[in-house]
């Protein structure tokens, strides 16, 4: 019961986290994308895909070193979203295993409780039953 408190815990946290990181990936792509570097982009061909292999016509207005943190930047945070995500689905999978546990566990202590209650009542059965052999044979009680 504390594991899934503390997976469930774990879990909202990440949630948290790839919320976070998820926002500030698409603000960072979105400021890349409306800067005058990207707007000075060729345009994609069908399908997606550059045409031009010539570098842009702004990359010279930028130092090589500024051009070069930004991509680094993004790359780090899209990979970094890619991890969280690929750990909040790791730690969904297992909240998921713990609570089919759990719901075992639990059935089962239900089945061993019915269990003991029959077990219970059939002594006391055999126990009246004997008292009442004892009764008939003028035995005395046997305490």
């Amino acid at each position: 019961m504390k594991e899934k408190a503390q997976l469930e815990a774990q879990v909202e946290k990440l949630k948290k986290i790839n919320t976070r990181t998820h926002s500030r990936t698409t603000s960072d792509l979105r400021r890349v994308a409306a800067s005058p570097r990207a707007a000075a982009a060729p345009p994609s061909g069908p399908g997606g895909e550059d045409n031009h292999q010539t570098p842009r016509a702004d990359a010279a207005l930028l130092p090589v070193d500024e051009k070069d943190i930004e991509d680094d930047q993004v790359t780090r945070l899209v990979e970094a979203n890619g991890q969280l995500e690929a750990k909040l689905a790791n730690s969904e999978q297992a909240v998921n295993d713990l609570s089919k546990e759990l719901a075992a566990v639990k059935k089962q202590a239900e089945a061993q409780r019915h269990e003991y209650m029959r077990l219970l009542r059939q002594k006391e059965d055999l126990e009246n039953e004997l008292e009442d052999v004892q009764v008939l044979l003028g035995k005395p009680k046997q305490t």
